[in-house]
């Protein structure tokens, strides 16, 4: 059978989930395209090939597809080398996300809603804050309102916590669930005069999502086909649409600026420092909670 000049195969696999890619790359940027299956249709492959699939172009498209698939796979180098190894120095992603789970959890327990004992020392007053009690801007992030409340919360840290853990090391999920919540929590009372009062951790969820918001735009700049940074914004983008959802009286100003407290230390390239600043940014985190709650169990 004679040869389609106007046709060239520019990729061969025998790996089906590959050639499954091919086909979602290049659908999401519109250019046409076969993958054909030598096991079925063996003359239409190259006879020199002998893998599996094989990835058929236009000629004029032949250079650029094949330029896609070059930035794809340094993509997913890229994505796979920003996976940690689980023996971390402060634990597993999932050891330290289901400590912060369980931490929230005894707290709640100990001291629940606005009302709870040690409530009234460790919730957002705006008043007191801006009087000088700094502490209540993190100690507030450990506080929750009602068993619903705790719940949406605890439902959407955990799959963030486990993301940002994997991709920057355990250490940053406490200390940017830890920051942005506070830093939530003082745009809040920056823009609400008193009296006003809030408390939950949804400000520091917000600020995991963010990471990887962060993270995902760090990592697409000058890339010509950002496809797998795509998907965790999409992802991210709609865990956060359904937090919102899910707390209606929720207070707004301190998930924005949790969010973008998280997509700023996202940016931050924290993987060229290793094991070292995930350690220092673990015990920065560990350190600034440990503080807010002395200093409340001092006042």
């Amino acid at each position: 059978m004679a040869v389609d000049d106007s046709l060239r195969a520019v990729a061969t696999t025998d790996d089906m989930r590959e050639a499954n890619g091919w086909t979602t790359l290049l659908s999401a940027v519109q250019l046409p395209h076969r993958v054909v299956d030598s096991a079925i249709e063996p003359l239409l492959a190259e006879s020199s090939a002998s893998a599996r699939f094989h990835l058929v172009v236009s000629a004029q498209d032949a250079d650029r597809v094949q330029a896609l698939l070059d930035a794809q796979r340094e993509e997913d180098e890229r994505v796979r080398a920003d996976v940690i190894e689980e023996d971390a120095p402060l634990g597993s992603p999932w050891a330290m996300t289901l400590g912060i789970a369980a931490l929230l959890s005894v707290i709640y327990w100990r001291t629940p809603g606005f009302n709870g004992p040690l409530s009234p020392r460790l919730e957002i007053e705006s008043a007191a804050v801006r009087a000088g009690e700094w502490w209540r801007l993190v100690t507030a992030v450990f506080l929750h309102g009602d068993a619903g409340h705790i719940a949406s919360n605890l439902a959407f840290l955990i799959p963030a916590g486990f993301f940002v853990g994997r991709r920057f090391g355990s250490g940053h999920v406490f200390a940017s669930f830890a920051m942005s919540g506070a830093l939530g929590n003082l745009l809040s009372v920056a823009v609400h005069p008193p009296p006003y009062m809030s408390l939950g951790a949804s400000g520091g969820v917000f600020g995991l999502w963010g990471v990887l918001i962060g993270a995902a735009f760090a990592s697409a700049r000058g890339r010509p086909n950002p496809l797998q940074r795509r998907r965790e914004l999409y992802g991210a983008a709609m865990a956060l649409v359904g937090l919102t959802a899910f707390s209606p009286h929720a207070d707004m100003v301190a998930h924005i600026g949790g969010l973008f407290a998280g997509v700023a230390y996202g940016f931050v390239p924290w993987r060229r420092g290793g094991v070292a600043i995930d350690r220092v940014m673990g015990l920065v985190g560990f350190a600034l909670v440990a503080a807010a709650f002395h200093a409340a169990a001092q006042h």
